[in-house]
This record gives structure tokens, sequence and C-alpha cells, in this order.
């Protein structure tokens, strides 16, 4: 009877320690998550301040509604970028990106991809198919586009239905739930495509916004960003449309 008792004793015990161990140690999954970066203090911060970003050759100028010092401009240069950070807050399995952008031009200069980055994570060290999530102005069809890499066998690409318009503001969302990817351009959905692979995120590097971060794909953006958006869920279309 005292061994039946031990053995069930240890198993209890091994019970508590992986429950213990999965609720206060390993990050959960939330729904309620949401990183905002909207600069309405006229300050580089993250809203709730859950994190630090950093802003390198950057400046507060006005947004969309005409505030002073209420959005981020990049130059178009490649000392002209904004780090998010790495943290786990920024790389949601199932979730939404949402960005307000206003480009002024191509940036051509760079090398590789022909691509001018506005939001972007990587999925691992390599140069190539290295997007977790990425949104871009491909400048070949002048399309905005969003895309996420499994490796070189498996990747998603969607591009927008019209080309961009140069200094006008647009407004980007790239969701991805258990079975589907969506991208959104103005409140309006451009496609949804079917999920075939889990977003797997390159641990300790940073989420940027107007540059790739890559030394093979070299390149970055010039314009105004804003309200930048991390939710941990995928955003409905009604949702998308009251952003």
């Amino acid at each position: 009877m005292k061994i039946i008792f031990d053995k069930m004793y240890r198993q209890n015990i091994l019970i508590i320690v992986f429950l213990f161990f999965s609720v206060f140690v390993f990050p959960q999954a939330d729904s309620a998550v949401r990183i905002t970066f909207d600069f309405n203090e006229h300050e580089i911060k993250e809203k709730n301040n859950k994190l630090i970003p950093k802003a390198v050759g950057a400046s507060l100028v006005k947004d969309r509604f005409g505030n002073e010092h209420s959005a981020l401009y990049l130059h178009g240069n490649p000392d002209s970028y904004f780090v998010l950070g790495n943290s786990p807050y920024l790389k949601p399995k199932t979730g939404s990106i949402s960005i307000w952008v206003n480009l002024d031009r191509i940036i051509y200069a760079g090398r590789g991809s022909e691509a001018n980055p506005v939001i972007g994570a990587k999925n691992g060290p390599q140069d190539d198919f290295n997007c977790a999530y990425a949104i871009f102005l491909d400048y070949t069809t002048r399309r905005f586009g969003a895309a996420s890499h499994k490796d070189s066998t498996r990747e998603i690409n969607i591009k927008s239905e019209n080309e961009v318009v140069f200094n006008t503001w647009h407004h980007v969302v790239f969701t991805f739930d258990k079975s589907q990817f969506s991208f959104y351009v103005n409140g309006k959905l451009q496609q949804s495509a079917p999920k075939r692979h889990e977003l797997n995120y390159l641990k300790d590097d940073s989420v940027m916004v107007g540059n790739s971060g890559s030394k093979k794909n070299y390149r970055w953006s010039q314009g105004v960003f804003d309200d930048i958006e991390i939710f941990h869920r995928a955003l409905s279309p009604k949702e998308v449309l009251e952003l």
C-alpha cells in the first residue's frame, strides 16, 4: 500500500510542477494583447510602456489629422529606421499587424529583393525566405504586399489590387489565424489565402519598420508611419474597417 501511495504522491507532485511552469514560466497566448505606437504624446514610445523601441535617424512630424509631432518620418536612407524590439509581444502566432503609411517615393537604392520594407519580423537567420511576417512596397508592380515564409518550400505572398498612390495615407493590415492569411488595404480585403505553415520567429531578432535589416536583401523606405499596432488575434473585417 505504501509503495502505491508513494507512486501516486510522486505523480501528483510532477503534475503540480508541470502546471506551475505552464502558468508562470512559459508565456501564455493572450488574445487581449495589443501593442501600440501612436506617437500621440509627441514621443517615440509604446503607448502603454510594455516595451522600449528605438528610432534611428527619424523625425516626429504631422500625422494624417494635422497634429504636430504625432507620426514618425523616415528619411529614405539606410540610417533612418524604427526598431520596435524583439519582445514576444511583437511576435504573435495568431495575430494582426496594422499600420498607417504615407510613402514619398520608391527607393531604388540598396540590393537584393525589389521591395521597400514597411514592417517585418524574421523567421530565421537565413538571407532568403526569412519573413515570419512582412508588409512592403513591391516597386516592380508599385503595389503593397504582405508575405510570410515557412522556408524556401512554402510561402504566402499577397499583393494589393491597386498601385500605391505616393504622398497619400494608406492603412494596411495583415492578419493570420489557424487557417488563413488575409491582407487589407484601406479597410478593403485584397485577398485571403490558406495558412499552411505555423509562424516561427528568430528569437533575438528585432521587428523593424522602414528597413529590411538584412545583408543580402538590404532595402529601406522613405515616408511617414503612424498608429503601428500588433494584436495577438486575427481582426475581423469589421474591426479592420473600424481602425
